[in-house]
């Protein structure tokens, strides 16, 4: 078997980069008109005002707190450019995988899980 290389010093794309900081920016500011920014059109209408402060609610202060963002890469699915964020937070508490999908420039998909 071949064995896979492991590449340390990827890093993610500018545009990919850049459209995760203004979204984890403006959860960590409950600012929903900078959040729907980079998003495409079907993502801005799927994303409503109420949906967004859900996630405001269960990240903000979190993030406030302080947050380290490790890029694990990229994935070619359906289209998109799919890129994935590991956040270590420091109130010591659960890290979150952070998924953003990019198409045309846009963010089509975005995902804290």
């Amino acid at each position: 078997m071949k064995q896979i290389e492991k590449n340390e010093t990827q890093q993610s794309d500018k545009e990919a980069q850049a459209a995760f900081a203004v979204l984890i920016a403006a959860i960590e500011a409950n600012d929903y008109a900078s959040f729907v920014t980079p998003l495409d059109n079907q993502m801005k209408e799927a994303l409503t005002k109420p949906a967004f402060e859900m996630v405001v609610a269960q990240f903000a202060s979190r993030l406030k707190k302080g947050c380290e963002a490790k890029y694990f890469g990229e994935l070619k699915t359906k289209g998109y450019a799919v890129h994935l964020w590991k956040l270590t937070f420091k109130d010591q508490g659960d890290d979150v995988l952070a998924e953003l999908s990019m198409k045309d420039k846009k963010v089509g998909g975005f995902f804290l899980r």
